[in-house]
């Protein structure tokens, strides 16, 4: 075995086992508190936490993001409730030209559950919906919007907690109807000071839920394809996927199309302000792209915190004017090197 459980989930590694891969990856609880993690072939072989003293954890982030260290220890704490106004001008330049879609939900069994994770994480209860004889696991997706939610609560340093455990209403995404989508020009960069510099073309699109908005933009339209999911891996700006390899990140950053966005909104007398996604128990999206079928459309899935479950998939029908582009990008696709390259070095 490569290791066994200790008391209150503390891994005891088998020395025996070497790892392929170590990882260091700053914890999503608590600025300052990061994970280790080694892995072989067969999976985890060890998982630690250990601490960065604040000082040396705010000035390394102020450094490398050429920002003062006042502004990061502000910026890095963590608010449930926020107020801020959303200003997409911001992050693109936008065609004035919209277009207006069709938005559906998929419901009932047929809509499922996307990753072998997440049915596991449903056996082990770690997600339950009030019901008239209490709590049960959900059968249907639909199940997760119509009643409030009960998800196993995240804890220091890292754990599911079954005991104790966090209630959400997500009837907030259900009432849809149409979507707004539009051809815009990024001003997001991964490299600081300097520009994206690329060619490609890109989209936003605004899920209209009456009190509420989703917008998902810079979405680049050469990776909206059927092959592959289009991830984004939390709400705001150029959020990498934590549980990615460090060359596929620096790939990424040297090579890929610009950083994507995506925010909650709620109305805000005449405009729009942010809302905090954790505290809405939302996570990640997930893209799907559909332009070969008879009636293209994108399938958009929203999921819970940890992709613990996918809360709610969206069908939106794909404009006019992009299918063809779509279509030629199936067609061509290969997946880039920031999304398969590894290097494992072990003899």
């Amino acid at each position: 075995m490569p290791y066994r459980i200790g008391s209150d989930f503390e891994f005891v590694p088998n020395e025996r086992f070497r790892p392929l891969r170590v990882s260091v990856i700053n914890n999503c609880l608590a600025p300052g508190l990061w994970e280790i993690s080694a892995n072989d072939r067969s999976g985890e072989i060890y998982h630690g936490w250990f601490e960065l003293p604040d000082d040396d954890y705010f000035g390394m982030t102020a450094r490398v993001n050429r920002l003062p260290i006042a502004f990061v220890r502000g910026a890095l704490d963590y608010r449930k409730e926020v107020s801020v106004s959303v200003d997409l001008d911001r992050l693109r330049d936008a065609d004035p030209r919209v277009e207006t879609v069709s938005v559906s939900l998929a419901e009932g069994r047929d809509a499922g559950f996307s990753t072998q994770d997440s049915r596991r994480k449903l056996r082990k209860g770690y997600v339950l919906v009030e019901g008239p004889d209490g709590l049960a696991p959900p059968s249907r997706i639909d199940e997760l919007t119509l009643n409030p939610v009960h998800l196993a609560e995240f804890i220091p340093p890292g754990k599911y907690s079954l005991s104790s455990r966090r209630r959400f209403d997500l009837g907030l995404l259900r009432p849809v109807s149409t979507a707004d989508v539009r051809r815009v020009t990024p001003k997001t960069f991964w490299h600081s000071g300097a520009a994206a510099g690329d060619d490609g073309e890109y989209v936003e699109i605004t899920i209209d839920l009456d009190t509420h908005r989703i917008v998902v933009g810079n979405l680049p339209v050469d990776l909206l394809v059927p092959q592959e999911d289009f991830a984004i891996f939390g709400f705001g700006v150029g959020i990498f996927n934590s549980g990615d390899f460090a060359e596929r990140r620096r790939l990424l950053v040297d090579l890929g199309p610009a950083p994507s966005y995506a925010y909650i909104m709620k109305r805000d007398g005449d405009g729009w302000v942010a809302v905090n996604s954790h505290e809405c128990g939302v996570d990640q999206i997930f893209i799907r792209t559909y332009s070969q079928d008879a009636d293209p459309h994108w399938d958009v899935t929203i999921t819970s915190y940890e992709r613990m479950v996918d809360l709610v998939r969206y069908r939106i029908g794909i404009p006019t004017s992009l299918r063809a582009a779509l279509a030629e990008r199936a067609d061509a696709y290969i997946s880039p090197v920031y999304r398969t390259y590894r290097d494992d070095n072990i003899k």
